[in-house]
């Protein structure tokens, strides 16, 4: 565990037999298979950073596979990315969109923004296309 932290896996779809086959997120243990999502998930549609998810190990050493989101948090999570040399930029543009919004970034120019509930999605959306940035929305799964 890392301050607390320990890590939940979401199994994933490999349609094309090219992406992924899950991803861990960092939360917080609650208690009763219960964890809060502490980090923006970037392929993860099903939920968002301070989701509360059920999560079960099927072995001790394994790490719980959520199996179902208990709680939304309002947050959203779009995929945002743009040319790598202007990573700095829309970096800055992210912060600069509202209060709360967080990034991380899988590599300079994709990133997973979190969307607090009192933004206006499509208000950010636009401001994000207007300055470049191809945006997906993670649809919930």
């Amino acid at each position: 565990m890392n301050g607390g932290l320990t890590r939940v896996s979401f199994e994933l779809s490999d349609e094309d037999g090219f992406g992924p086959a899950g991803e861990s997120i960092w939360a917080r243990p609650l208690g009763d298979d219960r964890y809060e999502i502490r980090n923006i998930p970037f392929l993860v549609g099903a939920a968002a950073l301070g989701d509360v998810v059920r999560a079960v190990s099927s072995q001790p050493n394994e790490l719980p596979v959520v199996t179902e989101v208990v709680q939304r948090s309002g947050n959203r999570t779009l995929s945002v990315f743009c040319e790598a040399d202007r990573h700095s930029e829309m970096v800055a543009n992210i912060k600069a969109i509202g209060a709360g919004v967080g990034l991380e970034a899988a590599a300079p120019g994709a990133y997973a923004v979190n969307i607090p509930p009192d933004l206006d999605l499509a208000e950010v959306i636009a401001n994000l296309e207007s300055h470049g940035a191809e945006v997906e929305t993670q649809e919930e799964v």
